[in-house]
């Protein structure tokens, strides 16, 4: 890219903080004051239906008796069944534990404009909200040339899709929390932030203070000692991914000692391949195959007795064309443990 790379010329910002639900009106848009989730979340997404829940019809995405049909359908939730109906849902999901405060933020580097949001936003909201910015500019004689929405950006607010989306009530329609008119909301205000920074040098309104009340446990395992000798359990098998977005692996499971002791913020876990009569170390690229990575993986498979507990370690996406075995540091006192070799 060294010859389409500038030096910055232009750099500039705005920001403008609202609550969505108290400032719900955005030029003629009027969004719903009061968030619900929709059935079709608890269905899961097309890619990743939730097991068993998916099936029903009421909450499975897209699917017969997901929208509705007369009753409501007018109001700004519009097609959107919401689970437990509105007057249920916020007994176990009070309305103001869902976020309402929404930095709407535009940032301008040369002849690129970025806004980033926190909604995940749907390509069609996406390509709706950037025209309209970019529009903003071109119309004050700026000249823009890309424009850009960044999901997930300063916080998490579920989906925002199209009107036309919502109405279909796909799991993106249900978890699309604050109704139909989320994505032309969103338009509206950064089309007006957009607008203000071609009159106004500095544009930064923001809260004066954020708090928050959050409850805390603690999952740390229960203190132990462990009274065994770790070994192999299970020795190292393939298996097959049962769906198109999981990945294959071979998987290894030994006696270790207790979660209380087995320290997983240390390196626990890494393949080896066996070169003439010697194990080293696989590395595929510049990556050594460790715990460290993100093709192994270790769980708990269930406490055992006298302190001491199962493990699985797993090898996902595993490289074929060698021998190997799985090899697992010493704890506390529980001397190097290496699995049976296999091969793939």
């Amino acid at each position: 890219m060294d010859d389409q790379l500038t030096d910055i010329k232009e750099l500039k910002t705005a920001a403008r903080e609202i609550n969505i639900s108290e400032s719900n009106i955005a030029e003629d848009v009027e969004l719903c004051k009061i968030p619900y989730v929709g059935n079709t979340t608890a269905g899961g997404a097309y890619e990743r239906r939730t097991p068993w829940i998916s099936v029903i019809p009421l909450l499975r995405g897209g699917g017969w008796g997901t929208t509705r049909w007369w009753f409501g359908k007018e109001g700004c939730h519009g097609s959107k069944r919401i689970i437990g109906t509105s007057l249920l849902q916020p007994l176990f999901e009070p309305t103001e534990s869902f976020p309402d405060t929404v930095l709407f933020q535009i940032m301008r580097i040369n002849d690129m404009v970025i806004l980033p949001l926190p909604f995940e936003i749907t390509s069609e909201s996406g390509r709706r909200i950037s025209e309209r910015v970019k529009k903003e500019f071109l119309d004050a004689g700026q000249s823009i040339k890309y424009s850009y929405v960044a999901s997930v950006a300063n916080g998490y607010f579920g989906y925002s899709t199209t009107p036309e989306e919502y109405e279909y009530q796909s799991y993106e329609g249900g978890s699309t929390l604050y109704g139909k008119y989320s994505t032309p909301y969103i338009t509206a205000q950064l089309g007006v932030l957009a607008k203000d920074m071609q009159s106004e040098v500095s544009i930064e309104v923001l809260r004066p203070e954020w708090k928050y009340i959050l409850k805390t446990t603690s999952l740390m395992p229960e203190k132990s000692l462990a009274e065994g000798t770790r070994k192999e359990l299970i020795k190292p098998a393939f298996e097959k991914a049962e769906e198109t977005y999981q990945e294959d692996y071979f998987a290894f499971n030994w006696l270790d000692v207790g979660p209380y002791q087995i320290n997983l913020h240390q390196p626990l876990a890494e393949v080896e391949v066996k070169k003439g009569e010697q194990w080293v170390p696989l590395v595929l690229g510049l990556h050594p195959i460790t715990d460290d990575g993100y093709d192994v993986e270790v769980r708990l498979i269930d406490d055992a007795d006298n302190g001491m507990a199962e493990y699985q370690v797993r090898w996902y996406n595993p490289e074929k064309g060698g021998v190997y075995r799985f090899r697992i540091a010493p704890r506390e006192g529980q001397e190097l443990l290496v699995s049976s070799p296999f091969e793939y």
